[in-house]
């Protein structure tokens, strides 16, 4: 289930990324951005210098692995939305989490395991216990 709605969320994004023509990496720099107080706090969870959040939010289009951060990142940042406070899913991603072997979300996500870190989302959703 919990890759069947990752792969659902990827495919509405890059529908929208096509049918707007805006660039495919503003559209995901806005999504990833979202709980994040800062460019800087999203530079530093995705482990890139702060003037490359700087091009992508001018436009700017990112190499395709941190493309696929931004979509991975915007992903499990719509996941959490309404589950979660928006200012707690920065909290959340930087948090140690029992459902993903006590490593933090935001370390497996880069590490490019989306599914496991949205299983993790659903569990908690689901109240489960790890």
């Amino acid at each position: 289930m919990a890759r069947q709605t990752a792969a659902l969320q990827h495919f509405e994004v890059a529908d929208f990324v096509q049918d707007s023509g805006e660039s495919s990496t503003w559209l995901l720099y806005l999504a990833a951005r979202r709980p994040f107080p800062s460019d800087a706090a999203l530079a530093d969870a995705l482990g890139v210098h702060r003037s490359q959040v700087a091009r992508w939010k001018r436009g700017g289009q990112a190499d395709e692995a941190n493309e696929e951060r931004l979509r991975n990142l915007g992903t499990v940042v719509e996941s959490l939305t309404g589950y979660l406070e928006p200012e707690a899913i920065a909290d959340w991603l930087s948090g140690v989490n029992p459902h993903l072997g006590h490593r933090r979300p935001i370390d497996v996500l880069l590490a490019g395991h989306v599914t496991d870190v949205i299983a993790a989302v659903e569990a908690e959703r689901r109240g489960a216990y790890a």
